[in-house]
Formats: structure tokens, sequence, C-alpha cells
């Protein structure tokens, strides 16, 4: 079978043709394969465009050929299968004793100015961080999301960041040292 991604168009150029004539199957390498096809000519044609949802459509193919062949065809389809998306989002920094707020998550990979709207359910994202947490490192991990049309690529490498000391210009400056301790 053939197939194709989502937001991608087909090429029919791929479509394999067997000529078959009085039952036994012609090498597409022989010359009466050549021949047959020279007068055939097969026209491949194949309902899918790069806005085809999920799925599948037919290939069909028509013959411009002269009343003395009979050609008959065998339906074919071309299966289309969810373009990938990839989700991802960005480290946190917080000072511990602070809430944790995520950062929105990010999306690469949308095609013909599909948005998060085309989404069933969104990706979620969730971490074990929150304002009791002590100083280090957390993972943010993204999660679920449904769509119709594409399959999620999740990033999880982003984290949260609990620290004990917050960025003053260039340098950092100790939470105790601002306290006057």
């Amino acid at each position: 079978g053939y197939e194709v991604e989502y937001g991608s168009v087909f090429d029919v150029s791929k479509v394999g043709i067997d000529y078959t004539v009085n039952g036994v199957r012609l090498a597409s390498t022989s010359a009466e394969y050549r021949k047959i096809a020279d007068i055939a000519k097969t026209i491949v044609v194949c309902e899918q465009n790069a806005k085809t949802p999920v799925g599948s459509a037919s290939i069909t193919l028509s013959y411009s050929a002269s009343s003395s062949f009979e050609f008959s065809t065998k339906p074919g389809s071309v299966r289309i299968t969810p373009a990938k998306l990839y989700v991802s989002t960005t480290d946190v920094h917080v000072i511990a004793g602070n809430e944790v707020i995520l950062n929105e998550i990010v999306y690469s990979g949308f095609k013909n100015g599909d948005n998060q709207s085309v989404l069933k359910q969104a990706p979620r994202l969730s971490t074990e961080a929150n304002r009791f947490s002590s100083v280090g490192e957390y993972a943010i991990v993204i999660f679920g999301g449904e769509a119709t049309n594409y399959e999620f690529e999740y990033d999880n490498t982003a984290k949260v960041i609990v620290s004990q000391s917050q960025v003053e210009g260039s340098r950092w400056k100790d939470a105790t040292e601002e306290n006057g301790k």
C-alpha cells in the first residue's frame, strides 16, 4: 500500500502499474510492457491533496487506448497518516517559597495553516515542583492531547529550577543577604 503524511501530496508517479496479457503479467522491463504502456497512455488520478484528512483516498486509473484493447483496473488507495506535531515548553526559574507558574506550550509542525484550534484536546503540562519544593530541578512533563491529523511528539527536556537566590543584574545575590542576615 501507499502512504502519505497529512499536509503532503501523494506522488502519483510512485503508483506501480501491472499489465497482464492473456493471463500473464508482463515484466515492467519487457518490450511488450513498454509497448502496452505506450498504447494505453495510463493516467493515474489520486483524489488526495495536502488538506485531505487522515484516512484514505482512492487511486484510479484511466486509459486513452484505442478500442482494440480492453483494460480493467483494480481499485487502489493511499493511506493518509498523521503528521508529527512537536510539543515543548521552556524552563521556569523560581525562588524557593514562590508559586510555580508553568510557561505556555509551544507547537511546531502544524500544516495547511492549522493552529491549536484543530486540536480535539490540547496537551497538558505537569510538574512536582510547587511553592514548598526544595532547591533543585524538577521535570516538566508534557502529556495527553488529541488531534485527528496529528501525532504528538513531546519534548520533555524543560524543567523547573528552584533556587535560593535571585538574579540582580548579572550577579547572583543570596536571598539571606537581602534580608540583612
